[in-house]
């Protein structure tokens, strides 16, 4: 047994000593989309986005690591500034059609300081897909992308469609500005991630050319956006997911190929070479949930080497159901090993037919520039993890849907 499996199971059975089932609120089930016209087989995990409600049922583990366990890293041990700002890019739908809008909020407070209404790519029958965002590292300056499976007046030709909008908030955050971005994509290729650089000078994107069930193309291209120059890593039988830069000039994300190779990876952007598994080398990251189809929590990797995700363990109750434990957690990029546990959530009472959601509801979203800030999604709530401790926070869903056009669809944030 690992340490840690050692550690899980030590403080779940404190957890379930001093968890009252009156005081845990059952799982919920987010509202339920419009149509999507979106090629599912396009996204390894379920979507982290569109979460409603408030985080649940939690507690707090702050234990440091062993004897046994080398130096924290900086990030794990100094606070850092938190940023100024996330934003929030969410979806309503009225008679007037799907429409796609831009919140800026204070990172201390949660309060709306900007909203801005966003272009809107609609697919040729009018649905849209929800839109994502990225931020670089000054907290100002951030890219939304948006895709759609076709357009309208090409839908005969043209499988996929990718526009790119700059964001940059002005000082303050009462105010901010959205223009189009000069970056073009073959209508062939589907963008499934997209991360901008901590100096706000180039975007990464994982894209795939994937038709009637077969990927012809899988990759990720670097796109410089003062010049448009590209630079394009390829790969065969599997695809790259979940892209975030980790310093340093490396990416990491997802590779999901064959069994024995999928996991995350770091590719050195300067490095020779264009073979994207050649030009990069496997890191530790978060293991498959075990009965989950092969799903992985998302990670993001600090500058100093510490991979910050999830991990899960559910409990059967023996009444069918089950207590579903969420931990996250630092790990070493390097060795896999625990380097500390950042907070701990729980949600009881969970049907087994619904295990499997539960399982992909606890994930880290966005980590800030420095220190260790991560914004996070929880059993439906949405929130800021620093400092030990899990802060909800309002954009998701957005809190002006009640003043925009039409129900609340989906959305995410980042900072």
């Amino acid at each position: 047994m690992t340490e840690l499996e050692e550690r899980l199971r030590h403080d779940l059975r404190e957890l379930s000593e001093r968890a009252d089932a009156e005081s845990i609120r059952p799982l919920r089930v987010p509202p339920a989309r419009g149509r999507s016209r979106a090629v599912r087989w396009l996204a390894p995990v379920a979507a982290v986005a569109a979460v409603a409600g408030v985080i649940t049922g939690v507690s707090l583990a702050t234990r440091p690591p062993g004897p046994s366990a080398p130096q924290l890293p900086s990030s794990l041990r100094t606070a850092g500034r938190m940023p100024p700002y996330y934003v929030a890019v969410d979806q309503t739908d009225s008679s007037q059609g799907v429409t796609n809008w831009a919140i800026v909020h204070d990172s201390a407070t949660g309060a709306a300081l900007t909203t801005m209404r966003l272009p809107t790519l609609r697919d040729a029958d009018g649905s849209a897909e929800g839109p994502g965002i990225t931020g670089a590292g000054d907290g100002r300056t951030y890219v939304i992308t948006e895709t759609a499976t076709e357009s309208a007046p090409h839908a005969a030709t043209v499988l996929g469609l990718t526009r790119f909008y700059l964001l940059h908030v002005a000082a303050g955050g009462r105010a901010a500005s959205v223009s189009p971005l000069p970056v073009s994509l073959p209508g062939s290729l589907a963008v499934t991630g997209a991360a901008l650089s901590p100096d706000g000078r180039r975007l990464a994107l994982a894209v795939q050319d994937c038709r009637k069930g077969r990927c012809q193309y899988t990759g990720i291209r670097l796109v410089t956006l003062a010049t448009g120059a590209v630079t394009a890593w390829t790969a065969d039988n599997g695809a790259p997911f979940d892209v975030s830069w980790a310093g340093g000039g490396q990416i990491a994300f997802l590779w999901q190929g064959g069994r024995s190779r999928t996991g995350y990876r770091l590719l050195d952007v300067a490095g020779a070479g264009r073979n994207l598994l050649a030009a990069s080398r496997a890191i530790a990251g978060p293991q498959p949930v075990p009965g989950d189809a092969g799903y992985r929590p998302s990670a993001l990797v600090t500058p100093d080497g510490a991979v910050i995700t999830t991990t899960v363990q559910n409990v059967p109750d023996g009444r069918g159901r089950v207590t579903v434990v969420a931990r996250f957690v630092a790990l070493s990029a390097r060795t896999g090993q625990l380097l500390r546990v950042l907070y701990t959530a729980a949600e009881r009472g969970v049907s087994q037919a619904n295990e499997g959601g539960a399982d992909q509801g606890c994930n880290v979203v966005a980590l800030g520039p420095a220190g260790l800030h991560v914004l996070a999604v929880c059993f439906g709530g949405y929130g800021r993890l620093d400092g030990g401790r899990f802060t909800p926070l309002p954009g998701i869903p957005n809190p002006n849907a009640t003043t925009l056009p039409g129900p609340y669809i989906s959305g995410t944030a980042t900072w």
